[in-house]
């Protein structure tokens, strides 16, 4: 009863509106092609360019020496300004499968309108046959343009730290090892200023990465520890804010002493990316009273420390005094 009830209401369709839907099809189709086709245009030379770079930075690697440091940097910078820019071009394309997703499903309801019109089985065949070409046309085209001029090397891992230093080795002949990378091409910096009563973190990095977690650990003489745990995205320069709780009874004064009057040897910083981590300890630079500055020192390959392991856990910005992270909140 239910099937007789949907089949009288398919025939009961006007044909007038399914050639409305032929006329609206055509005109979205036209809009759209017309938009694919400028975000193409724009999107080869990218990918031209993209290819370029890489290409360009693959040689300077072969015969990488430490002169080469800004120019790796400056054309790493440049790829991830060059893929961020193809963001309007991936969004087009979401826009155009959407909207034939949803052609697709209208066309297939007004063929049945013709289907359940006609006896004829000749009739039924080409009504048939063309809704199947005209939706295969629909679902099969977003996927061409999905991988037209896609880069097999901009793997959404590219711009993670651990991928980069594995790419950077390998196509140095394993000469940029892991703590060249680091401490010579990112050459990350610490800047740690004391404002009022907040503790403002500046981090510094040469290179764009993204999704991976910094740890520092500071430690005076009297074997008091200050711990910060930094979330980086992919920029080159980020300023993270710390405040007191209110229930607690610790000033950052006190903390920004411990990290100002930190011992060289003791104090360390640990770089985890894709469940790997990286060890230096930190050079200090004291540029006045309320501001001091660390970059890397040392590579070391020791094992990570419990307290570390656990605020790594956390995977979010903290600033912690003797790793009880719930005197100090952060803001953004």
């Amino acid at each position: 009863m239910n099937t007789d009830k949907i089949i009288c209401f398919l025939k009961s369709i006007d044909t007038d509106y399914i050639e409305y839907l032929s006329w609206t099809t055509a005109i979205i189709v036209t809009i759209l092609t017309l938009i694919t086709i400028i975000y193409t245009q724009h999107n080869d030379k990218i990918t031209f360019d993209l290819n370029k770079i890489y290409k360009e930075l693959k040689n300077e690697l072969v015969n990488y020496s430490s002169s080469y440091n800004q120019k790796f940097s400056s054309k790493l910078n440049d790829i991830w300004l060059l893929n961020s820019s193809q963001g309007n071009y991936k969004k087009s394309l979401l826009f155009f499968r959407l909207t034939l997703v949803l052609l697709t499903f209208l066309w297939l309801f007004a063929s049945l309108k013709y289907i359940f019109g006609t006896t004829h089985l000749g009739d039924k065949i080409i009504i048939i046959c063309s809704t199947i070409l005209l939706i295969t046309v629909f679902i099969t085209v977003p996927k061409l343009l999905v991988n037209y001029n896609k880069l097999d090397f901009l793997s959404d891992d590219f711009f993670k730290l651990n991928s980069l230093i594995n790419f950077a080795s390998e196509n140095s002949n394993s000469s940029i090892t892991n703590s060249i990378f680091l401490k010579e091409l990112l050459s990350p910096k610490l800047i740690i200023k004391n404002e009022g009563h907040d503790i403002y973190l500046d981090f510094q990095q040469n290179i764009n990465l993204e999704n991976y977690l910094v740890t520092a650990c500071f430690e005076d003489n009297s074997g008091k520890k200050v711990y910060i745990q930094l979330v980086i995205n992919n920029k080159d320069k980020q300023r993270f804010l710390f405040k007191v709780n209110r229930e607690s009874n610790n000033s950052l004064r006190g903390i920004y002493n411990i990290i100002n009057n930190s011992v060289r040897n003791k104090n360390k910083i640990y770089f985890l990316s894709n469940n790997k981590n990286y060890y230096f300890t930190l050079m200090k630079q004291t540029i006045s009273q309320d501001e001091i500055i660390f970059s890397l020192e040392q590579f070391s390959s020791s094992s990570i420390p419990l307290p570390v392991k656990k605020i790594n856990d956390k995977k979010k910005n903290l600033l912690s005094f003797e790793g009880k992270d719930n005197l100090i909140v952060y803001r953004d």
